[in-house]
């Protein structure tokens, strides 16, 4: 037996044997051609975009009853004309308790209802949910669509505590619509400035342990993957100096030294998957709506992307590490990120809430 949730000993029977299958196996089934009858209506249209929305914030256990309507909807995309699809919420440090880590806590049920209770106003329907310990996934469609829905399924992959805890860890959704796979992952990694490698190691931990039961089995093996949350990763910046940048509101400076950027540059991390541009200063860590004197303000709350046939046009270009350089292998991208922005004005959390929206192009005949 081996511990999924251990990198060392899953990496002979994933990492390396199979690292280039999560990217190259035919893993989904042929196109699915079929007519959709709601109604009296008849669903036969040609290949449409669908968009996505994902929704991440660290919540610091605050109740779901005390966040404003307001900040709500304009974080679900709610104040715009244009609803999309679906909609992903990822919360974590929901509940932080003992108890919330080995049973679902009434805080998490209570986000879960107040939730679902503004999207149904707007005609969104549950999908699932899953929580582990602070962390919360919800996903929703919109009506329209929720009879192109299929092969639900979820998990969690722990990291706290050598992989013992769910404070910290990752909430995994996936699910087919018509006949592309998607899969959303919600994660928390290790917090404090120095624990670089030890993010590093739970992003591993979580992407190598999350195994399906059904194909598409792991996580890098679904047409789309959407990974979000409290990813933790903090600036290497002097304090004065960053205060400076702040001031000046030079996102771009600041982002010269983002941890992220550097370990995904460096191709330890998120090897394949893209970032839309932060045009928006650090999301946390704050007092109501100033920073905390105490805390150096970092990016710790992003929404990366993954489309698996980029990767392996990429393999196939042999360009193995870092963005994605050669035109040839953006030739084919299908995802368009449409917006990638911070709520501000959110003050019930020491984080800001992150959206970001997307546009799947021909992903749907429905």
């Amino acid at each position: 037996m081996f511990n999924l949730n251990c990198p060392d000993q899953l990496s002979h029977h994933i990492t390396d044997v199979h690292e280039e299958d999560d990217y190259i196996l035919p893993v989904r089934p042929n196109e699915i051609a079929k007519q959709n009858e709601i109604g009296n209506v008849v669903c036969q249209t040609g290949p449409s975009t669908l968009k996505i929305r994902i929704c991440t914030w660290n919540v610091a256990e605050c109740d779901a009853s005390t966040v404003a309507e307001l900040d709500l909807k304009v974080w679900l995309g709610f104040m715009s004309e244009n609803i999309s699809d679906v909609i992903v919420i990822g919360l974590q440090e929901v509940d932080m308790t003992a108890k919330a880590m080995v049973t679902l806590s009434a805080k998490a049920d209570a986000w879960k209802t107040r939730l679902l209770a503004t999207m149904s106003s707007y005609d969104l329907e549950y999908v699932t949910c899953q929580c582990m310990g602070g962390l919360f996934l919800l996903v929703c469609v919109h009506r329209h669509l929720h009879h192109a829905v299929d092969d639900i399924q979820v998990t969690s992959t722990p990291t706290g505590w050598g992989g013992l805890c769910g404070n910290k860890g990752g909430v995994v959704a996936r699910l087919r619509i018509d006949s592309k796979y998607y899969c959303f992952v919600n994660s928390h990694l290790a917090a404090h400035q120095t624990k670089v490698k030890q993010r590093n190691i739970d992003y591993d931990c979580i992407k190598n342990g999350t195994i399906f039961p059904m194909r598409p089995f792991s996580i890098l093996t679904h047409d789309y993957v959407f990974w979000f949350g409290d990813l933790n990763y903090r600036l290497d910046i002097h304090r004065d100096h960053l205060d400076k940048l702040l001031s000046q509101k030079d996102c771009d400076t600041l982002l010269d030294h983002d941890q992220l950027n550097r370990e995904k540059a460096l191709g330890r991390v998120f090897r394949f998957f893209s970032e839309g541009e932060i045009q928006w200063t650090p999301t946390y860590k704050f007092k109501s709506d100033m920073y905390d004197s105490r805390r150096s303000p970092a990016y710790c709350d992003r929404v990366l992307w993954y489309e698996r046939h980029l990767a392996q046009n990429h393999l196939h270009c042999h360009s193995h590490i870092g963005p994605y350089q050669c035109s040839n292998c953006m030739s084919t991208a299908t995802v368009r990120n449409n917006a990638y922005q911070s709520l501000r004005e959110a003050n019930d959390s020491d984080h800001k809430p992150v959206f970001a929206t997307f546009h799947i192009l021909d992903a749907v005949s429905v």
